[in-house]
């Protein structure tokens, strides 16, 4: 009897502990938009525990972006995207949530010598970053 009542106490006490950590999590499913200078980009996230999903809308790409390897740890939040056009190229952002905000910072990573312009074969595919201005997403009320 006395192995029951501890069993059940040590599930009561994971559950909440579980049901804690997730009430920590921010929410960040929904709509978002923001301007990078002039450009205004609507992002639509989905989570599903600590993967993010969804679309990146530049008008600057022609059309949605899918979001790739999204994750969300704590208030930070990090995807990335193709470029449709040269799939070597991808865009990453990296983010910290506060509240109906995300502040991002964006990066260009792509192979020293891209296949949109040069064969990898010869040149190598070593790859390097250009680090772009942030810009911060504001969630739409629905």
């Amino acid at each position: 009897m006395k192995k029951k009542i501890y069993a059940i106490g040590v599930l009561a006490l994971l559950t909440f502990a579980v049901l804690a950590v997730a009430a920590n999590e921010p929410d960040i499913t929904g709509k978002w938009i923001a301007k990078d200078g002039k450009t205004e980009i609507r992002l639509d996230l989905k989570t599903d525990g600590d993967k993010v999903t969804g679309t990146y809308h530049d008008p600057r790409l022609g059309k949605p972006a899918d979001i790739i390897g999204g994750k969300i740890e704590g208030d930070n939040i990090s995807f990335h995207y193709a470029v449709s056009d040269c799939p070597d190229i991808k865009l990453e952002l990296k983010g910290k949530i506060d509240g109906d905000k995300i502040t991002f910072a964006q990066a260009i990573v792509y192979p020293m010598a891209f296949s949109c312009f040069v064969d990898l074969k010869t040149v190598g595919a070593q790859s390097m970053a250009l680090h772009m201005a942030g810009f911060t997403a504001a969630k739409l009320k629905e």
